[in-house]
């Protein structure tokens, strides 16, 4: 599998092959015309095609962690357009390209079932699903995937409750670009350096 690239999928024309997320799961079938420029955007930074590349990259040991963060999948979800715009545009100063967004738990498990990003960002406070229902959901289906809880409370019992649900980090809301970057860094640390 080999990501798709701008040169194999255009806007608004049919797709020449099928697209697969990193697992091998079909999301969109060869002849599919891509005419919501979002959905486009998400094929293009999510989307593999069959090819002899490897999904994953090896990783140097001595790689500088933020040089990694423009590779990284990210989805946030937070049920307040204007925190997602501010997390988006954080995480894009950082060097992160690829980026899903949700406004509630159900539509984020949804999107990270589908796109199989490699970071999650996940307000506590959400309609239709909290963040908290929907880290446990996620620890059973995808126990390795690095979540960082946010709130904008960040009282001891949040706190704890985030944990023990099983998150990887916790940030109060609204994140400031730094300790964005540090929980992306720790996610590279963890997951791509010391596992190559």
């Amino acid at each position: 599998m080999r990501r798709l690239t701008t040169d194999l999928c255009h806007f608004d024309k049919p797709l020449e092959m099928d697209v697969y997320n990193r697992s091998g799961h079909l999301l969109a079938k060869a002849g599919l015309t891509l005419t919501d420029e979002v959905k486009y955007r998400e094929l293009l930074d999510f989307g593999y095609i069959e090819g002899d590349e490897p999904v994953a990259q090896v990783v140097p040991q001595a790689a500088d962690p933020s040089k990694m963060l423009p590779g990284i999948g990210v989805l946030v979800a937070d049920d307040t357009p204007l925190m997602l715009d501010m997390l988006e545009k954080n995480l894009r100063d950082v060097g992160v390209q690829r980026i899903l967004r949700a406004e509630d738990g159900e539509f984020a498990l949804a999107r990270i079932g589908r796109y199989l990003p490699d970071v999650v960002f996940l307000d506590i406070d959400m309609p239709r699903k909290d963040g908290l229902t929907a880290l446990k959901e996620l620890r059973e289906e995808f126990p390795q995937l690095f979540v960082c809880m946010l709130s904008a409370h960040s009282s001891v019992q949040n706190v704890r409750a985030a944990m023990s649900a099983g998150a990887s980090a916790f940030l109060v809301k609204p994140p400031h670009r730094d300790k964005l970057e540090s929980v992306l860094v720790q996610y590279v640390e963890k997951y791509l350096i010391e596992a190559a």
